[in-house]
């Protein structure tokens, strides 16, 4: 059924203003739903208004922009409509709208008609609905969850004659009105109709997946402490789900009340189905590595709300996570650490748990990259191998060892080849070439070979700073 033809579906229900524009799931779409017992089809369609012509920019009780980004004086926004296979008396019956009289003649009388709280409720738990399909299909984590206060104009509508649909109640609205309308072939169906059907099957999301979907849109809209925050108890939440799920091999039955530390560590717990704990030397050292600086992390921000932890451990040396850059970095520690988990896991024929409704790693505006290449997924949207960059790493050393045979003044080698031959475990924020360089270990490496290790400070435009050897007198 297209776009046109579901229009002609009669029905009664709402047709209302929500301040989130979902393009993705196409300019107008379409969905059959069925709400308790009612069968209706939720319209959407994305629309754009005049800023100048609502004389204020916050349109909502709870304070939501309809569209921050309005510096050219316009907004985008959805118009919603939820159209019931069902009289209006089936509304009334259930409590989604109010009907009282208020004139009774001898042969007739006049009712009025209101939307109740609960048809607000029920719209804008339909729109977030939509919100979370449209965020976990294609990783749109700018667009928030709206509240019933923030629906506006909303009317009662009967459709049972489609072609001329009238309003039942009229409650005032938004003064002003639509002025310009989205150029380009309407989207019915959506984007990517598979994804997005994938989605709404696994719906409703499991607590992990909703933890960190949440903080990858914290992330976004600049909440960094609660980004950080929800990451840590991301993974934490994550680890409950697989001894939830592979339970019958778990011996530590009170896992449930555990945090990170000791689902990791405790010998009842996760390295019940691993073999090792995430702490110890058998772990994988990228593994070892990530989970050390999320526990640390996690222990950082619950108990004292700073986002700083000592890494190494037992060194003096203070991470502090006090740009946008580093939260990301450490998002996407917290992301890979749980496909690491699961990969151990699936090696040894364990539930993992993943279902493919979380990010692979937060989505970045790279600045070496063209427009038209954001955010496009690495290596089939998997994050890079960093076990085979640190099996690569001896033989780059060994190059980088003879390029440093003059043994006097000051040589420069590209961030990359300094790269491979120390990588660390962490992305690089600009590329996916490489991760980014083991400051530590390169330094020490560095000292005892004679030499001093700086940053080039004036990189040229768009390239990756340059690595400067200078020779120790």
């Amino acid at each position: 059924m297209t776009y046109d033809e579901a229009t002609k579906t009669p029905g009664v229900g709402f047709c209302f203003d929500a301040p989130t524009p979902l393009p993705l799931m196409g300019l107008r779409s379409c969905h059959p739903l069925m709400i308790g017992s009612l069968a209706a089809l939720v319209f959407i369609e994305m629309k754009i208004c005049e800023t100048q012509r609502l004389g204020q920019s916050k349109l909502s009780c709870s304070e939501l922009l309809f569209h921050e980004r309005d510096r050219f004086g316009v907004f985008a926004y959805s118009n919603v409509q939820v159209r019931f296979a069902a009289p209006v008396e089936a509304l009334v019956e259930a409590g989604m709208i109010q009907a009282w009289e208020i004139e009774r003649g001898q042969s007739h009388s006049t009712v009025a008609l209101k939307p109740e709280f609960a048809a607000y409720a029920l719209c804008a738990d339909l729109v977030n609905r939509f919100i979370d399909i449209q965020t976990v299909a294609f990783e749109t984590y700018w667009v928030p969850h709206i509240r019933s206060e923030d629906i506006h104009s909303m009317f009662i509508m009967d459709w049972s004659d489609p072609a001329n649909p009238k309003a039942l109640g009229v409650l005032s609205g938004i003064p002003g009105g639509p002025r310009f309308r989205i150029a380009g072939k309407l989207g019915f169906p959506p984007k990517d109709i598979g994804r997005i059907r994938d989605v709404i099957e696994k719906l409703p999301l499991a607590l992990w997946e909703e933890i960190l979907n949440t903080a990858l849109r914290d992330a976004e809209v600049g909440r960094f402490r609660s980004a950080v925050m929800h990451a840590c108890l991301g993974v934490e939440s994550y680890v409950r789900e697989v001894l939830t799920q592979n339970s019958t091999h778990v011996a530590d039955k009170a896992f449930a009340i555990r945090t990170l530390k000791p689902l990791a560590e405790k010998k009842g717990c996760l390295p019940s189905l691993l073999g090792y704990s995430l702490d110890s030397a058998a772990a994988p050292s990228p593994l070892r590595e990530h989970y050390q600086r999320i526990a640390a992390l996690r222990d950082s921000v619950m108990h004292t709300g700073n986002l700083t932890y000592v890494w190494p451990r037992n060194s003096p040396t203070i991470v502090k996570i006090d740009a946008p850059e580093a939260v990301a970095d450490h998002l996407d520690i917290a992301l890979c650490l749980v496909r690491e988990i699961a990969g151990e896991l699936q090696q040894k024929g364990y539930q993992d748990g993943q279902r493919g409704m979380v990010a692979t790693k937060v989505p970045r505006i790279y600045a070496t990259e063209q427009p038209e290449q954001l955010n496009r997924p690495s290596s089939g949207g998997k994050m890079l191998d960093y076990q085979e960059f640190f099996d690569q790493a001896p033989s780059w050393r060994e190059e980088l060892e003879k390029q440093l045979a003059p043994d006097h003044g000051e040589i420069s080698i590209t961030y990359a080849e300094v790269a491979n031959a120390f990588p660390s475990s962490l992305p690089h924020s600009k590329t996916l070439a490489h991760p980014s360089i083991d400051d530590t270990g390169l330094a020490e490496w560095a000292k005892q070979r004679g030499w001093k290790v700086a940053l080039e400070t004036d990189p040229q435009q768009n390239e990756l700073p340059r690595v400067i050897f200078t020779k120790l007198k």
